[in-house]
């Protein structure tokens, strides 16, 4: 009888439960804890890739308005491409000239973005332009050690 008491008798039993759900309850402080220092990076990088993607297109719209200008425009306004291109004979891949080269970082308040029109086939279709804008969050220098995103665009 003093052996079946003692299997039915609860008494002690709240420290061991204490325990265990203070070790459950330090377990998910300690997740959360993690959580709370990687979501923000997470974020911050998703912001930067839609700022780098919004520069891309900002980079393609310029080069559209561009194309159109030079087209439409005659004498050309400054930072127009001339239609035809200028050197737009032969069967290489044509580039338009600077700032739609690729070789000048346009800014703009987030970073920037570099432009590319070129005719690919000029004796074949003269008028056929591949668009190419890449967009950088907060810049495309390498020496800035910040965080960085780019986005490229194909037209």
């Amino acid at each position: 009888m003093n052996m079946r008491r003692r299997l039915h008798d609860e008494r002690g039993v709240a420290l061991p439960m204490a325990m265990m759900m203070l070790l459950l309850l330090t377990t998910l402080m300690m997740a959360f804890g993690v959580l709370a220092q990687t979501e923000p990076v997470i974020a911050a990088n998703q912001l930067r890739v839609a700022q780098a993607r919004a520069l891309a297109e900002s980079g393609m719209e310029r080069a559209l308005w561009a194309l159109s200008e030079g087209a439409l425009n005659d004498p050309d306004p400054p930072d127009s491409i001339a239609n035809p291109m200028p050197g737009s004979v032969g069967v290489d891949p044509v580039s338009a000239p600077a700032p739609y080269d690729g070789s000048t970082f346009m800014t703009a308040s987030t970073g920037g973005f570099l432009v590319t029109v070129q005719v690919m086939n000029p004796a074949a279709n003269p008028h056929v332009r591949r668009v190419t804008a890449v967009g950088y969050t907060p810049t495309n220098e390498v020496t800035d050690k910040r965080p960085k995103a780019h986005r490229r665009i194909q037209a």
